[in-house]
Parts: structure tokens; sequence; C-alpha cells
């Protein structure tokens, strides 16, 4: 398993807390919100699609996503206006096996070994389809 840079924010009420992951750019890192709940591409503010050098139209588009690791992430990506500079989906999640420590404010990551069938060996996620939608079966 790789480190992953994180930090933490709570929301207003104090009740809930977002994770973000370090994404490496030239300008320095960004911080994207692990959110397994989004079903869309990865979505990257307009500030932080232009810190990669992306130029996003209103269509969904290939990039590739350096960790803090020095892990990469091929994904599909969409602007969107968001308070933070961007959110990870849940296709990272199936994708990826991550471990966090919160108590110790650490993490890391590690690509999630496919079997031959093309389900994961090691986690129980639902497949997905090549537009990277989550598919659930429930």
């Amino acid at each position: 398993m790789q480190p992953l840079r994180i930090r933490a924010a709570r929301q207003s009420g104090g009740a809930a807390l977002d994770v973000f992951v370090a994404v490496d750019s030239p300008q320095g890192p960004l911080w994207l919100e692990l959110d397994s709940g989004n079903a869309q591409p990865v979505l990257l503010a307009p500030h932080a699609a232009e810190q990669l050098g992306l130029k996003l139209t209103s269509e969904p588009t290939a990039a590739v996503l350096r960790l803090s690791a020095g892990t990469d992430y091929p994904c599909t990506v969409a602007s969107k206006e968001v308070i933070a500079d961007g959110l990870l989906n849940a296709v990272f999640f199936q994708k990826h096996i991550i471990t966090l420590d919160l108590k110790n404010m650490r993490a890391w990551v590690r690509r999630n070994a496919e079997s031959t069938e093309g389900k994961s060996s090691r986690s129980p996620v639902p497949p997905f389809d090549e537009q990277e939608k989550p598919v659930v079966p429930w």
C-alpha cells in the first residue's frame, strides 16, 4: 500500500467528518473529497481543472490524476462549481482499497486486485461499466 496525504474538515454542525486526498498539480496540491456517494465522473472545480492544465467542456473527459503517493489514477472528470477543489467518486472506491487511520490522520491506497472474472477478489464492491457509472445490483 502507498501512503496518501489527507486532511479532514468538519461540516458546520460538527457532526460529519469529510476526508480529502491530495492530488498533485504544478501549482501545489489540490484537495479532493473522498465521496463514495458521487455516481458522476470525478468532479473538479474550474480553478482546479485549470491548475491541472485541463480544458474541460460540458462533456466528461479522460484525465490522469496523480495522487500524493505518486499513484496515477486514470479517470473521467467533469467540471462543476463545488466548494472544494473537487470530489472523487464511487468508481475510485471500486478501483482502490483505501485504509484510513482517522485518529492519527494517516491513509494508504492500493489498486483493487481483480480476479479473472472481472470482479474484485478482495472487495464485494459491485462492478462498473465503461462510462464509470457504478452498477448497483440492488
